[in-house]
């Protein structure tokens, strides 16, 4: 079976200059074996003939690499439009001027609550710095985004992070669940029970419904409610149905490490779903291969248990967003105790006394 390509993430480097309590990589300084600037290039220029639409630079953070913009600039001239996100520290009058000459259509800066909570989220007093970036960004044209990683700490303060990035000019928005990977898999406590997801997707689909600002709910909960299907559809925006049709992971995206390793996704860092290296193979030989991505794409629906096995949607879903299943029980074959479908039937089983509203 042949697979189309449509998006890869390259994370850039593992160095960053934050020390954040939910990052899933637990980023700190730079690690040997980052791609050389030949290596990157080559990549960059193969990948073009993959034809993917879209590539996403992240880290880390990846403007700590100084050869970033020859990187995004490669990318695309190969006709891939290219994003990035950072957490906006080293966003200036240059780099932004960088950014727009290299040709990025987007770029991302996290802002995880208002001032005081990001600060406390990010280990620092970095709130005016991210939102100084934005300013330098709006003033070179580039187009804003915003990436909200969501915890207990700061689910209470969506609507105030969003009454921000409006008052920004940000234009779209990605709120994704926080899970126990990397440095947050130390502050488990941070992590929202699934009974949360519900309130998630209902904020998402009201702030779509008004359609001041584009908001996304990443893959790592939702699926197979009307609220959910009709978000993604005026986030995209599109007049189709947008349903959940499975991972991405080697199917229609990969995610590229620093030092050359492939993987179906950027999330999943065990060793176990590592396909390839880049100073070894070409990724058109890695995606091509019929053996790699195994691991997705050779799953089957009789292979999950738990919640996901005996529902309506099994067959189609495959089990939603399988970093979601791992971090939660380490096993990419459990039921996903962050579906909002598996949620609702659990509620409707359960006597309306006895209801609540668990974070």
């Amino acid at each position: 079976m042949t697979y189309q390509l449509e998006t890869f993430i390259w994370e850039l480097t593992m160095g960053c200059n934050l020390r954040c309590l939910h990052c899933g990589s637990s980023c700190a300084e730079r690690l040997p074996g980052e791609l050389s600037l030949e290596e990157s290039l080559r990549f960059a220029r193969e990948v073009a003939s993959l034809k993917p639409h879209w590539a996403s630079l992240s880290g880390g953070e990846p403007l700590l690499r100084n050869d970033w913009h020859l990187i995004a600039q490669t990318l695309a001239e190969g006709n891939i439009l290219v994003g990035m996100i950072t957490n906006g520290l080293l966003v200036n009058r240059e780099i932004a001027y960088k950014m727009r000459q290299c040709g990025l259509k987007i770029v991302s800066i996290s802002l995880d609550g208002t001032r005081d909570i990001h600060n406390r989220m990010r280990g620092g007093d970095y709130y005016d710095q991210a939102v100084r970036g934005y300013r330098w960004l709006k003033q070179e044209g580039i187009h804003c985004g915003s990436n909200t990683t969501v915890i207990k700490e700061n689910i209470d303060d969506l609507p105030n992070i969003r009454d921000e990035l409006l008052r920004l000019g940000v234009g779209s928005w990605q709120i994704q669940l926080g899970l126990p990977s990397g440095r947050l898999a130390k502050n488990i406590d941070f992590v929202l029970l699934p009974e949360a997801v519900e309130r998630l997707i209902d904020f998402v689909y009201e702030e779509n419904r008004k359609g001041d600002m584009r908001v996304f709910l990443a893959e790592s909960a939702g699926y197979f409610t009307r609220k959910e299907t009709f978000s993604h559809q005026k986030a995209m925006p599109t007049n189709d149905m947008v349903v959940w049709n499975g991972c991405n992971a080697g199917i229609r995206s990969f995610g590229l490490l620093h030092n050359g390793d492939v993987v179906g996704c950027t999330s999943l860092r065990d060793a176990r779903f590592i396909e390839g290296n880049l100073r070894t193979r070409s990724i058109v030989d890695i995606w091509q291969d019929p053996y790699t991505f195994a691991w997705r794409r050779n799953l089957k629906a009789a292979q999950l248990g738990g919640i996901c096995k005996d529902c309506v949607y099994v067959e189609d879903c495959l089990g939603g967003c399988t970093n979601s299943r791992f971090t939660m029980t380490g096993d990419i074959y459990s039921g996903n105790e962050y579906c909002a479908y598996a949620l609702a039937r659990k509620k409707q089983a359960v006597p309306q006394e006895l209801r609540g509203a668990a974070q």
